[in-house]
């Protein structure tokens, strides 16, 4: 049964400074990343838990899932609404035990590597803008979401596969812009004026 794993980290403008709480996710198989930014942490919010089965069914997996993640109230509650969300297909839910960092280890690096990830794209977005990007913003929590995209696309495993790749059977072939980038687009239909 595919497992996938879940933990919250926060990010900040600065060491003490505001925060906001992200939602990681981890496909153990495919390696896929997940995260988003979310209000607060717990599943009072419905959207965090169709966002959650969205991103489960973009890994391909559309039967039984183990949920896994630590003890934390917080998140057991998000995992049991995410189950619900995707009812009638089984959620099983697995805890690690109290103290054992190992046994959600593979989450904690997918942590590591969205903080990283965002932490990088949000040094490059300031620096040509000339100005800080507040992690409360509504672009960082869309920064948050393309640096774990772009990880997913570029990212090369010790299989020689991204995770984009063992996920759709096929590499990446479209175009990756900076985020903040402006972009030129042909609207479709008859243009006027």
């Amino acid at each position: 049964v595919p497992t996938i794993g879940y933990d919250y980290c926060f990010m900040r403008n600065n060491p003490g400074g505001d925060y906001v709480p992200v939602l990681v996710a981890k496909d153990k198989w495919t390696k896929l990343i997940s995260a988003h930014v979310v209000p607060f942490k717990g599943a009072d919010v419905e959207w965090i838990s169709q966002q959650c089965s969205r991103d489960i069914q973009k890994t391909g997996h559309h039967g039984s899932v183990i949920l896994r993640s630590d003890q934390e109230p917080a998140i057991i509650d998000v995992l049991k609404s995410v189950a619900k969300e995707r009812s009638p297909a089984e959620s099983i839910l697995e805890h690690s035990a109290v103290g054992d960092s190992a046994g959600n280890g593979f989450i904690e690096r997918a942590v590591r590597t969205a903080e990283e990830m965002t932490r990088v794209l949000k040094i490059d977005l300031e620096k040509r803008m000339g100005e800080q990007l507040p992690v409360d913003s509504v672009a960082f929590s869309w920064l948050v979401v393309h640096a774990v995209d772009c990880w997913n696309k570029l990212s090369v495993g010790i299989d020689g596969k991204t995770s984009f790749e063992r996920c759709k059977g096929k590499r990446y072939g479209g175009e990756l812009l900076p985020f903040g980038s402006p972009v030129m687009y042909r609207v479709a239909g008859k243009v006027q004026g």
